[in-house]
């Protein structure tokens, strides 16, 4: 055996268990954490995603009546609607209105079914405009609620078309125009629907023979009911937008344009739900945010 100082061996005796403690602990903390990255995989993997949630809530609400469990789906439906689920959001934002399952609030019932119809529910967009119509948990404003049934009507649904048809039948948030009020009203019956018929009928009598009227469009913030809208606030708050049909043309471009402080010549608009927002501000119909918040979860 060679020589080797007496230094250096005392040395290497007091430090061996800890130079070789080194990679032993960088080996467990490897160890460590693998496992957790793969726990935190499985745990996402395992992790009901909101289809799974919204379907398992369905069940809970299907079964017989002894056993529905309303206060289990909504719960469901909750952690499905935070996930973005249409319809989930459609059926927690019902259980608010009604009180079903859960204590009634229609702010918060408000906050669900505009998630809902934001993403083209049509159910929660015509249930958001009884919303408005009539001011439940918030101001009443016609014009909103006129152009969330017609959104609605837009992809067909009867209740939607009806009650669209009854707004243009007496002026109510849009302008009082009984051609269109027959041609909602129209679609309406050809569903069905019980009390469309009968309305139709006597505006029918009362219009001469005229045709009804209907401006079909794809639903969005540049359908024929989002632009109605528009035309009706501009004209409230003194910009001219040319008639208010629901067909954007020219005047309708400048006048928002104006509104907007942009120069004349800034091109083709797009409307956005941005710019829908800005015009309910000016018109004093947009719920503060703060205290939207605050009625929602306070309620």
């Amino acid at each position: 055996m060679g020589f080797r100082p007496l230094f250096f061996t005392r040395v290497m005796r007091a430090t061996w268990p800890r130079v070789w403690m080194i990679p032993l602990l960088a080996v467990l903390l490897s160890a460590c954490a693998q496992r957790n990255l793969s726990s935190s995989w499985e745990s996402e993997a395992s992790a009901p995603d909101a289809e799974s949630l919204y379907q398992q809530a369905l069940v809970r609400l299907g079964a017989p009546e002894a056993e529905q469990d309303y206060a289990a789906a909504n719960r469901l439906f909750e952690q499905a609607a935070e996930q973005g689920h249409r319809k989930a959001q459609y059926f927690l934002g019902m259980a608010y209105h009604v009180g079903r399952g859960v204590r009634q609030s229609y702010p918060r019932a408000r906050y669900w079914l505009e998630q809902a119809a934001y993403q083209g529910d049509a159910n929660a967009q015509y249930h958001l405009g009884d919303i408005y119509l009539n001011g439940w948990g918030v101001a009443p404003d016609p014009a909103w609620a006129a152009m969330w049934y017609g959104r609605s009507a837009q992809q067909g649904l009867a209740a939607a078309q009806f009650s669209l048809g009854v707004c243009y039948s007496s002026g109510l948030g849009v302008p009082k125009q009984p051609l269109r009020a027959r041609g909602w009203l129209g679609l309406a019956a050809r569903q069905n629907h019980p009390q469309a018929q009968p309305l139709e009928r006597k505006l029918a009598g009362q219009s001469g023979g005229a045709p009804a009227r209907v401006f079909l469009g794809k639903d969005g913030w540049q359908s024929p009911p989002a632009i109605t809208y528009v035309q009706v606030t501009l004209a409230h708050l003194g910009y001219d937008p040319g008639p208010v049909d629901g067909v954007w043309g020219a005047r309708s471009a400048a006048a928002l344009a104006r509104f907007l402080g942009l120069p004349g010549d800034e091109g083709e608009i797009v409307l956005t739900p941005e710019i829908l927002d800005l015009l309910r501000r000016a018109n004093g119909t947009l719920p503060s945010p703060f205290i939207d918040t605050l009625r929602r979860w306070f309620s």
